[in-house]
């Protein structure tokens, strides 16, 4: 698994692009954050299912949801370790308009 940066950046240019007029200075500054959490979040709930016995996400093999979370467990160590790199992409998508900016 890895991370693809000029991917995420062009999601998040495009994601800037047609909400930044509706967030605030603070939502905006905790959005890798929030990121961060769904994944650890989902990460939980796939282990809680397994342990369940898998009763609320299909599978379709022994172990699907434990690993589903160990997918989500590695994500979350990419994101982190990516965090500041994340953050400057966020930061430079609002303050230069990008392909999928518009016209400043």
């Amino acid at each position: 698994m890895r991370l693809r940066l000029p991917v995420y950046e062009a999601l998040a240019r495009g994601f800037l692009a047609g909400a930044a007029d509706g967030l605030s200075a603070a939502e905006r500054s905790l959005l890798v954050t929030g990121a961060l959490v769904i994944v650890y979040e989902q990460a939980l709930r796939f282990l809680a299912d397994y342990l369940d016995g898998d009763r609320d996400y299909r599978t379709s093999r022994p172990g699907h949801n434990l690993d589903r979370a160990r997918t989500q467990l590695r994500l979350l160590e990419l994101l982190e370790a990516a965090r500041p790199r994340l953050e400057a992409v966020l930061a430079s998508a609002g303050s230069a308009p990008g392909p999928f900016m518009g016209p400043a």
